[in-house]
């Protein structure tokens, strides 16, 4: 009888960057991450608060997240109460302000644009990743001045 080889099932994978590339796409992440944290912050000190932003700075002054909590059932407000919850530890450990009211927003939106990577770079390629990761702080740009008007 013929034995058949045994595969270490490595056949169907695709190959691993090497550790220069790796240190590369390591480099280039967080070059574009400081840099996404750069101007957002900048941008942001820059900004009064919006109308639904005063909700949020009212909502996470009330004494508990017990309050908080009522008035998000009583529809004051209708953003999700994880999001109260993520502004009011923010303010707290920071101070209320500017960019810690804004400091979960900003964090959401840059774990968007790794999730973006990494689900379009495992699909298409490292590259259209990086496209789709990037185009979305065109979307922020964009979304911003729409919002203005």
């Amino acid at each position: 009888m013929a034995s058949s080889p045994v595969t270490s099932g490595n056949a169907d994978r695709a190959p691993s960057p090497s550790g220069g590339a790796r240190g590369w796409i390591a480099t280039a992440f967080l070059l574009i991450s400081a840099l996404y944290f750069v101007d957002t912050i900048l941008r942001t000190t820059l900004k009064t608060f919006w109308y639904d932003e005063l909700f949020t700075v009212y909502l996470c002054r009330l004494p508990t997240f017990h309050a908080t909590w009522a008035a998000v059932l009583d529809r004051t407000d209708l953003n999700p109460p994880l999001f109260y919850l993520l502004t009011r530890w923010a303010q707290h450990f920071s101070g209320e302000g500017l960019i810690a009211t804004r400091l979960p927003a900003m964090i959401g939106f840059w774990i968007f644009g790794v999730c973006l990577y990494s689900v379009v770079g495992r699909r298409l390629g490292r590259i259209c990743g990086c496209i789709a990761a990037l185009a979305r702080s065109e979307e922020r740009r964009v979304g911003k001045e729409c919002r203005s008007r």
